[in-house]
């Protein structure tokens, strides 16, 4: 049987589950998955609060570390996910798409053949994060 939880350890452990619910509900506006990711991370607030509200003050920390997992997580699957997408284009690498303008990795870059291939066909004045890094907050060739 758990001991019963100081009035000050359930305040520590509210304002930590706290925390972890405002973490889970912002994420960066320019993701490309925004809206899925948002919806996912705003069910699993909903059901750590409402098992909270339940069961009482002592799963609280309990609650708010299993919050935590899920969203440390859910952050690789999304980063391994952009590893995956073409940066420009957003679309994800097919591997099987080997043609010149096709959806497969160009080289070991983060944009797609076909990205590259329209890069290369632009104009005089062209410009896009693949030719111009610097000037949409890329890096540096």
């Amino acid at each position: 049987m758990t001991k019963k939880p100081t009035p000050s350890t359930e305040a520590r452990d509210l304002r930590a589950l706290l925390d972890v619910v405002a973490d889970a509900l912002t994420l960066d506006y320019g993701a490309p998955d925004y809206d899925e990711r948002l919806k996912e991370r705003a069910g699993l607030a909903r059901v750590v609060l409402r098992d909270g509200l339940a069961d009482g003050p002592d799963r609280i920390a309990w609650n708010t570390d299993w919050l935590r997992h899920k969203l440390t997580a859910e952050e690789t699957e999304a980063a391994e996910r952009a590893k995956n997408r073409c940066r420009r284009c957003h679309r994800r690498f097919d591997p099987t798409d080997t043609r010149f303008d096709g959806h497969d990795r160009y080289a070991n870059t983060p944009w797609c053949r076909r990205c590259i291939d329209n890069c290369r066909e632009g104009g005089t004045g062209h410009m896009c994060p693949i030719c111009e890094p610097a000037r949409y907050g890329g890096e540096q060739r």
